[in-house]
């Protein structure tokens, strides 16, 4: 067993933040306990906005290297899926394309279709439906068959082990080339974090988040399990360590696309900039608070800052992560 392929390329894509993840929907037939976008309402979202024209201006601007569609439940939406995945793959057929699924809801026409458009990976939820729903399963043999990659991605729970276990051989057979197994994010409405052993993380700088304590132990058990066996399925570890890594990439694409005049982008993707207030007196961190609103005039770019003044201020601030978004003061610091 080699786990030093355990990477999809949309994985790869991922790591880099070079990707884009359009929902097409967040209208579901799940009913997940660990979700974390539990809306069902049915409206596309994604970090350049709800229209493919606008979406593909941004694509045309960075070299990213793939583009996912999730939901919801991206088969609900199955000719928004196909006429999505078309649209892209005509303008940019050099990426690479993946969608995702519980696999409740799906037939081997659809699959068929996805396949002739261009669709290179299909990721299906497994734990949704309690790991071995029979329909799931069939669903799932189907598309190995069909399409160049099937992976399935789950979180990594400790509680369902031996569920999991259960399943491993039988996706070995069907052709499941990929396990991604997510460090297990425990949300507010997850019965499980009520009793769960937890620690914490913050993502980016920003996010705060709740973990499952075992959750990288038992995806390690898990790959001992599949050594044991000999299973030829690869194991990728998902942990919130490659969430953070991948978040420096994140912030480097769009501090890219996204900086203004008087910003720098950094090394660690990162934005800087010399702030000049008018007033000495200035509650510089209050004001900065409002830092969308500041008169532009008030910065200068860092390589244009000759420090011909006592009054300044380098800000870093981690980029805004969508069109709509806003780049937020990391640190201040007076020169």
């Amino acid at each position: 067993m080699n786990f030093t392929d355990n990477h999809s390329k949309g994985c790869q894509a991922c790591q880099k933040g070079k990707w884009l993840c359009i929902f097409l929907t967040y209208l579901c037939n799940a009913d997940c306990s660990f979700c974390q976008a539990p809306s069902r309402k049915d409206f596309i979202n994604s970090a350049f906005g709800r229209k493919p024209d606008l979406i593909l201006s941004y694509l045309n601007k960075y070299p990213f290297e793939g583009i996912s569609f999730s939901g919801g439940e991206c088969f609900l939406v199955f000719d928004r899926l196909l006429s999505w995945l078309k649209y892209f793959k005509t303008n940019k057929p050099e990426l690479y394309y993946w969608a995702y699924t519980n696999g409740i809801q799906m037939n081997e026409e659809q699959i068929n279709a996805l396949h002739d458009a261009g669709l290179d990976e299909l990721r299906f939820n497994i734990a949704a439906t309690g790991y071995k729903d029979a329909k799931v399963i069939r669903n799932l043999t189907a598309a190995a068959k069909i399409l160049k990659h099937v992976t399935v991605e789950i979180p990594s729970v400790p509680e369902d082990y031996e569920k999991l276990e259960q399943v491993l051989p039988v996706m070995d057979d069907i052709g499941v080339k990929y396990l991604n197994l997510h460090e297990y994010i425990l949300g507010p409405l997850d019965p499980i974090s009520k009793t769960a052993p937890k620690k914490r993380f913050v993502l980016n700088f920003d996010m705060k988040m709740q973990y499952h304590q075992y959750s990288l132990s038992n995806t390690e058990r898990i790959k001992n399990y599949c050594i044991e066996k000999d299973l030829k399925i690869k194991i990728n570890s998902c942990s919130l360590v490659k969430k953070e890594h991948q978040m420096s990439g994140r912030r480097k694409t769009m501090g890219a696309l996204f900086k203004e005049n008087h910003e720098k982008l950094t090394e660690e993707g990162f934005l800087e900039t010399i702030y000049i207030p008018e007033e000495e007196k200035t509650n510089v961190n209050k004001a900065l608070n409002n830092y969308q609103y500041i008169d532009r005039t008030l910065f200068i770019h860092p390589d244009s800052y000759q420090g011909d003044t006592g009054n300044a201020y380098l800000v870093k601030l981690l980029p805004k992560m969508s069109l709509n978004g806003v780049s937020k003061v990391h640190t201040v610091t007076k020169i």
